[in-house]
């Protein structure tokens, strides 16, 4: 968490990273805004807050688990560096988010992150 001057008011501006292995694993997701065209490793996303799109900041890996980022505001998702996937949200009061681990994604359970 770093402070941060958003349209005039001080926040805190959210940053968080994961180590992986980027060349063993693949993330896909995020919602009907998404590009087609590939992983977010190929393709860094930063979500929308539109009324016409939908963003879900919902990441799922090749590596039997999930991320889901519980924020509102406008973030970014990167998976492009070799062992890091960096989430980060303009806007945030707090660091909140989800871990989904398998081993396999359909067998899930939620673990929560604060």
């Amino acid at each position: 968490m770093t402070p941060a001057r958003v349209n005039g008011e001080d926040t805190w501006r959210a940053e968080l990273s994961f180590s992986i292995y980027a060349s063993q694993e693949a993330f896909y997701g995020l919602g009907s805004s998404r590009p087609a065209s590939g992983t977010i490793a190929a393709n860094p996303w930063t979500s929308p807050q539109d009324n016409t799109v939908i963003a879900v900041p919902l990441v799922v890996s090749t590596s039997g688990y999930g991320l889901f980022w519980n924020n509102t505001s406008r973030s970014r998702f990167n998976a492009r560096f070799v062992q890091g996937l960096y989430l980060s949200s303009e806007v945030a009061d707090a660091i909140d988010y989800y871990f989904l681990y398998g081993p396999e994604l359909d067998n899930a359970s939620p673990a929560t992150g604060t």
